[in-house]
């Protein structure tokens, strides 16, 4: 069976349903499907399905939810392979399934448990949060405050994020909540799926996280069909401009439903001022149907009396104008974060890593190693002719830091010290951090252009400064941090 993405999936439907239609048994619908990526996409794949494969009213008998929980995989099980005393088709579905959780980084999933929390969808939240901890084989016992970073595997920078966790851990208990049992829930789906289901008997899951490697996936892989819903994640530029065509695309789909059309210029600004999440791409465009009415045609004058700026990535916007040294953007973009209830500690760091970037940039610049950059050059001409040398730049420093920590473990004027636990090398803080995608450290580069050294020195005292003011109880941190953005922007003091 085949592994096909979000955009196939119209076609794969309309095969298997041409082919019922004709009496043919060529094409069917498969036995177990697999869903996974952008949740927004992965809940649309999932209703496209349903309803072609259990139509209109049909699914009050013919479909059989459950919820995500490993908990449930196992009555997921029983339902699916059980026949149905109803004629047609039978389809049990798991939503929003914890099922790949094992193995998947922990911060991953606190971030989506934050997310959910923040929502006030306290029991998604919930569940979420105990799914992962019965990955890890924990229990509630295992949050108290001295065991999480090291349960949980997660830095103490990464915990301080969590401030949303005391209060989810109070909810759990008060409503009685507690971790799924240990059993292996994937080898149960798998075994189940291998064994396979009566026939007209088919079992939909849908998931946020995945893991290719696992048997598993690879189950689905073979015997059922997997949907791929996944967008590009990082702001690499050819992925960047991919989720762009995506949403461009989502925008006139949406628009062509409704018997409406736009111009690129309207559909640049719907984009521009709400971001590249198709959730919210959806919820702005009701707010247009809205306002236009029966008009036809939506221009970008619609978009901008309708939409506020609602970009669900303003901690990278903040950063780069302050990279920029923009600072009406720098502050109009902390504000988006403050309002969205992001703490002003976690805005912090995101600059102090900003600022460690383009310090590394600046001293690439100052090196023999910068000789071949020239202020202002295309991107062609950086990747061909400057990258290599940023790698070996980065090469260098790395030998260079691996050789000061030897010297600190073997004491001072070589005195020998006690020897300790090895500790992780900070070598591997290096300008390029992936090689194969230069356009990131291209930017960085153009950045760094823009500040002396002496102004990248002053803004880590200034950052270092206001983390003492804030972490002492400074009385508005917001304003702690707006006045240290506009003194990182204006150089003073550098």
């Amino acid at each position: 069976m085949p592994e096909i993405e979000y955009k196939d999936l119209d076609q794969h439907i309309e095969g298997i349903l041409k082919d019922e239609e004709q009496g043919k048994q060529e094409k069917k619908f498969a036995p177990a499907y697999l869903i996974h990526g952008d949740e927004f996409l992965y809940k649309q794949a999932f209703k496209k399905l349903l309803d072609a494969m259990v139509p209109g009213l049909a699914q009050n008998l013919g479909h059989e939810p459950v919820d995500g929980g490993n908990e449930h995989i196992r009555a997921a099980i029983e339902k699916a392979s059980t026949f149905s005393f109803m004629p047609g088709r039978k389809v049990v579905s798991i939503s929003d399934s914890h099922v790949f959780y094992k193995g998947q980084s922990s911060a991953d999933i606190l971030e989506k448990a934050g997310r959910l929390w923040q929502d006030e969808k306290f029991d998604a939240a919930a569940a979420c949060f105990l799914g992962l901890l019965g990955s890890l084989k924990l229990s509630l016992d295992d949050m108290t405050p001295e065991k999480r970073e090291k349960r949980l595997k997660i830095s103490a920078e990464e915990l301080a994020r969590l401030d949303w966790l005391d209060d989810l851990l109070s909810y759990c208990h008060e409503k009685g909540l507690g971790v799924p049992a240990g059993a292996d829930a994937a080898q149960s789906l798998r075994d189940a799926i291998e064994k396979g289901f009566p026939e007209n008997n088919h079992l939909i899951v849908s998931a946020d996280m995945t893991d290719k490697r696992t048997g598993l996936y690879k189950c689905f892989k073979k015997i059922g069909v997997v949907i791929d819903c996944s967008l590009p994640k990082d702001d690499v530029w050819a992925n960047k401009t991919a989720r762009e065509k995506i949403c461009r695309d989502h925008i006139n789909e949406q628009l062509k439903a409704r018997k409406k059309k736009a111009g690129a210029d309207a559909v640049a600004a719907l984009i521009e001022m709400t971001g590249l999440s198709l959730r919210l791409l959806s919820v702005n465009i009701e707010k247009l149907m809205d306002y236009v009415g029966e008009r036809e045609r939506v221009t970008a004058n619609d978009v901008a009396a309708v939409l506020k700026r609602t970009r669900e990535d303003p901690i990278y916007e903040l950063t780069n104008a302050m990279a920029k040294r923009d600072i009406p953007n720098a502050l109009f973009y902390l504000d988006s974060l403050i309002s969205k209830n992001f703490h002003p500690l976690q805005a912090l760091m995101a600059l102090c890593n900003q600022t460690r970037n383009l310090m590394a940039a600046k001293d690439f610049l100052e090196s023999p190693h910068g000789r071949a950059w020239i202020p202002g050059m295309a991107f062609p001409l950086f990747k061909n002719n400057v990258m290599p040398d940023i790698i070996a730049f980065d090469s260098e420093m790395a030998e260079i830091i691996k050789g000061w920590e030897e010297a600190t473990s073997n004491g001072v004027a070589g005195k020998k010290t006690k020897k300790k636990k090895k500790q992780p090398s900070k070598a591997g803080l290096p300008l390029a951090k992936n090689p194969g995608s230069p356009y990131p450290v291209y930017q960085t580069m153009l950045n760094a252009q823009r500040f002396s050294m002496g102004d990248l020195v002053h803004a880590f005292q200034r950052l270092s400064e206001t983390d003492m003011r804030m972490k002492s109880g400074a009385g508005n941190l917001t304003l702690e941090l707006e006045k240290t953005i506009v003194s990182i922007c204006r150089g003073e003091g550098g």
